[in-house]
């Protein structure tokens, strides 16, 4: 009788066929030859422009065609990187016998080309003014070479923010075409707002459940005052704001949070004024996106890299109000891009808050905590929401939008917020 083949089940929708086992191991074999096939093409064509430049000079006459092409290449040698290291680390995967990885083998170097093609454009339009150095670009092409499913999941967050760009000012208020590219934000998605007619607190009912999306786990708050109004006897001073946050961010009212996928306390990391511009009036959140874009750019406030809980909250002057004269805060985020010569290039998400000031301490303490709280458990929209029950504000259902009342924590004035456990909505440390 002759030998049989050893075969295995496909346990996906092929479930019943018998795969040989040789097969899955062939398959293995000419994708690792396909991969070394790249690998010394690329070299071989780095060789030839080191050994002939002259090959290639006539159609490389300008500097950012080099520099486009050298990004392409360096992304598909950490495409091709990253196959090596899917083949030794995968080898025995019982995905090669059901035929589902082949493609993605395949189609790596011509999708990381596509990724250093875009990473050539994404590092020059933040820098519009320099043709980014080689150096830059090997590093950053190379590593996002290799990191292409984050890049493009970056990608698909980006086209989702600009496809969706909400409150669109239309043509009469377009920026002037002499704006670099550099200065521009990603438009902010509509966020948490705090409407200026509360209602009253929620009932039993109310349900919050953890879609699995981003938290702030320990929260990091950049004060940032505009407007040139607060360099003038205002009441409240910058001061009496700066103290007054210091005080619910230091004491028990976040306490409540670590239910929250264990949130922790949080702390404020500074304040800044800044009195060379005056916000418009009314604004919009993407006019906060961009304020805080522009200073995150020029140094004034930190950049987003220096924590993943960093917070800018932009307390506005006395007066100034929403385009939506019913909303008196809101929190969002927004796409930071920036590229510094030789080997910065900084790709981030930010996070910020607005609040507006009608003049009096407790109010603008009120939306501050509003706005924290909702921050923590839900800066992007995927984090905490509502299940069930009424909400409030409009905008994504959180914390803060199922209750009103206040209490004072610290002798600062603070909203209450919705907690899960309780099924209430509570002010921790709350003195009578």
């Amino acid at each position: 009788m002759a030998a049989q083949a050893k075969t295995v089940t496909d346990p996906g929708q092929n479930a019943g066929k018998r795969i040989p086992k040789a097969g899955a191991a062939g398959i293995r074999y000419r994708i690792f030859a396909y991969t070394t096939i790249w690998f010394l093409l690329l070299f071989g064509i780095a060789g030839l422009n080191i050994a002939r430049p002259d090959l290639l000079s006539p159609f490389l006459t300008e500097a950012w065609q080099r520099a486009a092409l050298t990004s392409i290449w360096f992304a598909m040698l950490g495409g091709v990187s990253i196959s090596y290291k899917g083949l030794y680390d995968h080898w025995e995967a019982s995905n090669w016998i059901e035929g589902k990885w082949t493609l993605w083998y395949l189609g790596r170097p011509f999708s990381s080309a596509i990724v250093g093609a875009v990473t050539y454009v994404v590092v020059q339009v933040t820098n519009p003014s320099q043709t980014p150095t080689i150096a830059a670009l090997a590093v950053a092409a190379f590593i996002l070479g290799t990191q292409e499913r984050r890049f493009f999941n970056l990608l698909y967050e980006m086209a989702k923010l600009v496809l969706a760009v909400p409150n669109d000012p239309g043509p009469e208020t377009a920026p002037s075409s002499a704006t670099s590219l550099a200065s521009k934000v990603v438009t902010p998605p509509a966020g948490g707002t705090v409407p200026k007619t509360a209602g009253t607190d929620a009932v039993a009912e109310v349900s919050f459940a953890d879609n699995g999306g981003r938290i702030l786990e320990s929260v990091k708050v950049e004060l940032v005052f505009w407007g040139s109004a607060w360099t003038r006897a205002v009441s409240p001073s910058s001061a009496d704001v700066g103290g007054a946050v210091a005080t619910v961010l230091s004491g028990p009212y976040t306490s409540a949070l670590g239910q929250y996928r264990g949130i922790r306390p949080g702390t404020l990391l500074g304040s800044v004024t800044v009195t060379e511009s005056d916000p418009p009036n009314p604004f919009k959140t993407d006019d906060v996106a961009n304020f805080v874009h522009d200073h995150i750019k020029s140094g004034v406030v930190p950049e987003p890299d220096l924590s993943p809980d960093l917070l800018y909250c932009v307390i506005l002057p006395p007066g100034v109000n929403c385009v939506d004269s019913s909303i008196i805060g809101e929190h969002s985020y927004s796409l930071y891009v920036d590229y510094d010569p030789p080997l910065d290039l900084d790709v981030n998400w930010f996070h910020f808050a607005w609040v507006t000031n009608d003049g009096t301490l407790p109010t603008i303490t009120t939306i501050f905590s509003h706005e924290l709280v909702e921050s923590c458990t839900d800066p992007e929209g995927t984090g905490w929401t509502a299940r069930s029950g009424p909400c409030t504000g409009s905008g994504w259902c959180e914390i803060g939008d199922v209750c009103s009342s206040t209490g004072q924590v610290g002798g600062v004035t603070v909203q209450s917020y919705w907690s899960q456990g309780d099924k209430a909505c509570v002010v921790p440390g709350s003195q009578p």
